[in-house]
């Protein structure tokens, strides 16, 4: 009976897995196989070696196809490579820049990759199309735009800048954020504040956005947009905050005395304040209060024996 049970969920297993789940190979890929670059200019096309399912191997990448005076060159690790080694299930990120002849004129311009490891071959075809001027466009992403905490919580966001022009460009970065909150920006693996980050050509950078909040900040929902901007072109994303809070309760009197006077027989009123100045509402409160325990004096006798020990030890 057990292996019944192992065989019908392996079966269901395989029912269950996706087509590429099956395929058994290497792959060469890219984001945008066929883009628009500015001409003149050296263009960078990151690409991703995969392995799928196969013993861990060297992959050597090269250009079958390229037009005449094209310069080619595969880059990982801020060097030039001419192979990747890859585990089974993992990828390797390399680029490759592309640098065309000086007097490449506009126009479209086919290429081809290939992967080749110890028995398997992939092939990866790419078009550029080279334009005297290309528009510039920054774009900014982030994984979590709504974050929730409590009034101590420094609040910090993700974001990826992407340069879609076909120039570097030095991105300014700025907040529009409610009064009372700080909002700070650091490059991804660094601690150093900064309020503008150099972004290649066609490429991307990772920034935080950190946020503080005022002192006692009130619970609520909180909205802040992040900018940036190069030139002429400019991007946006917004960005919100719940923030919980708690209530912080005390209990005084008007003049702040904790103190008084009663009368035997008589009823005395004592006036009293009940503060939450704590960042959220406090309900459904309830009030009770117990009555003073009275010390019974003490007998002449019990006063003499307490004098007696106090002697005894004295002497």
């Amino acid at each position: 009976m057990r292996k019944l049970h192992v065989g019908i969920l392996l079966l269901l297993s395989l029912m269950c897995a996706p087509a590429w789940a099956k395929y058994s190979g290497l792959s060469l890929s890219t984001e945008y196989p066929d883009q628009t670059v500015q001409a003149g200019r050296p263009v960078v096309v990151p690409l991703s070696v995969h392995n799928y399912g196969l013993a861990p191997q060297q992959v050597a990448l090269t250009v079958a196809e390229a037009p005449h005076g094209w310069k080619a060159e595969f880059e990982g690790g801020a060097r030039q490579v001419g192979a990747v080694f890859v585990a089974p299930g993992e990828s390797q990120e390399v680029s490759l820049r592309l640098t065309p002849p000086e007097r490449a004129t506009r126009g479209s311009f086919h290429f081809s990759l290939v992967a080749r490891g110890r028995d398997h071959r992939t092939q990866l075809p790419l078009t550029l199309h080279l334009a005297k001027t290309i528009p510039n466009w920054l774009a900014m992403s982030a994984s979590l735009p709504t974050l929730k905490g409590s009034e101590s919580t420094h609040f910090s966001y993700d974001i990826k800048l992407d340069n879609k022009s076909g120039h570097d460009a030095m991105v300014n970065l700025s907040a529009q954020a409610p009064d009372g909150f700080d909002v700070s920006f650091t490059p991804q693996y660094g601690s150093q504040q900064v309020t503008s980050i150099q972004v290649k050509a066609g490429a991307s950078k990772d920034v935080s956005a950190k946020v503080s909040l005022p002192e006692r900040a009130q619970a609520g929902k909180y909205r802040l947009t992040v900018h940036a901007a190069s030139g002429k072109t400019a991007a946006q994303l917004p960005f919100t905050m719940i923030v919980t809070g708690k209530p912080r309760l005390s209990v005084t009197t008007p003049s702040g005395r904790l103190s008084g006077t009663a009368t035997v027989g008589h009823t005395t009123q004592l006036a009293l304040d009940v503060v939450n100045d704590g960042s959220a509402p406090a309900r459904d409160l309830k009030l009770s209060a117990g009555s003073p325990r009275t010390k019974r004096p003490r007998s002449r006798r019990a006063l003499l024996r307490r004098a007696a020990r106090w002697r005894a030890t004295t002497c």
